[in-house]
């Protein structure tokens, strides 16, 4: 529902900001970014940052 990006089917809500109602166009005014982890469950830190360090600091 966040963003009203959800299908609202089976959902009855009101969308509140700042304790006032918002209108039906709410989303087209709403900005929304997903974040998604940089870095990898499966390595260790050190692997994470030896990782992030190699592509960032790669010689042409």
């Amino acid at each position: 529902l966040l963003a009203d990006r959800k299908d609202r089917q089976g959902f009855q809500s009101e969308i509140l900001l700042n304790d006032q109602l918002q209108r039906k166009d709410f989303q087209y005014y709403d900005g929304y970014v997903v974040q998604d982890d940089i870095v990898s469950g499966s390595l260790t830190v050190k692997e994470n940052l030896m990782f992030s360090a190699n592509i960032r600091l790669s010689t042409k």
